[in-house]
């Protein structure tokens, strides 16, 4: 058995190939000087955070040790992230799969500000292009995963196959990412199973920090074209004009409609309509001569007479 038939996708995996896909972080010198990146991996995890939780909480001093503590545990697939993350949250997940199937927009939106806010992208680094070489050789790796299991990994909110992503010539980085987090959050849920994947990928060195040694994608020859969802594409502006050209749309079907309808009424050419006709009612004699009316009724033993 080779040491990838271990690789497991999981959470804590899978940051561990976006956080060696971030911006660079300051040198020792600009960080001895006060220079302040915000692109930590707590501050990193936060940004995935919020694609579940946009309006997750913003941590205060006194939580900075513990969610260091809880980012460190959920990379090294010890724990599910804490309870600040709250990427284990039964019902922060039902939400958050709910909104992915349903409401894929706003999600999508997320993830595209947090590649764009942390992710080394469009660069001569091709860290993007590792990033995601990386996640389909461990998606590949996975034998736990089957060829047919459904990812929300296309940026109009529909499904890829795990086969399908493994072909793929072309993947949208972020949709890819997405259905990736997603997965893992909600399908894989248990972090703990990828602990064997983290050692081989951040090997032990007796208690100094642990780093990402194992580089997939980079020395990968599979053809893939990255590419990325237009930022105006998620401003509220753009979707008010998509939802006011569908309105505009609708009220013109329903106005022809109606119209159409009004002109099946309408009775043939050359027919007059009188809509306030006038009775007489004669019970009388015989040789009376009238002007013009509607209808005349005599109830004398003749016959109506219509003029």
């Amino acid at each position: 058995m080779s040491n990838m038939d271990a690789y497991r996708l999981c959470g804590g995996t899978f940051f561990v190939l976006i956080s060696n896909a971030r911006k660079p972080m300051p040198s020792k010198d600009e960080f001895y000087k006060g220079v302040i990146s915000g692109l930590s991996e707590p501050e990193a995890l936060m940004g995935l955070a919020k694609v579940l939780i946009p309006d997750i909480s913003k941590p205060m001093k006194t939580e900075e040790k513990s969610l260091k503590d809880n980012t460190r545990d959920f990379k090294a697939c010890i724990r599910n992230g804490g309870t600040f993350f709250r990427l284990g949250d039964a019902a922060v997940l039902k939400t958050f799969d709910d909104r992915v199937k349903q409401q894929y927009k706003v999600p999508l939106k997320a993830m595209v500000d947090f590649v764009e806010e942390f992710l080394d992208v469009r660069t001569s680094t091709k860290k993007d292009e590792y990033l995601v070489k990386g996640l389909i050789e461990l998606l590949n790796a996975d034998n736990t995963i089957d060829g047919n299991e459904l990812f929300y990994a296309r940026k109009d909110g529909s499904t890829m196959t795990k086969d399908q992503i493994l072909s793929a010539k072309e993947l949208c980085l972020p949709s890819f990412l997405l259905g990736l987090w997603h997965y893992v959050l909600t399908v894989v849920k248990d972090n703990k199973v990828g602990q064997i994947t983290y050692d081989m990928f951040c090997p032990k060195q007796g208690g100094a920090e642990r780093t990402y040694t194992k580089m997939l994608g980079e020395n990968s020859t599979r053809e893939i074209t990255i590419t990325y969802c237009a930022a105006d594409e998620f401003t509220s502006s753009a979707w008010n004009e998509k939802e006011f050209a569908t309105e505009e749309a609708n009220r013109d079907a329903e106005s022809f409609a109606s119209q159409k309808q009004s002109q099946d009424q309408l009775p043939p050419s050359g027919t007059t309509v009188n809509n306030n006709p006038f009775f007489l009612n004669i019970t009388g004699g015989t040789n009376t001569v009238y002007g013009h009316v509607d209808k005349i009724e005599i109830k004398n033993g003749r016959s109506d007479v219509d003029e």
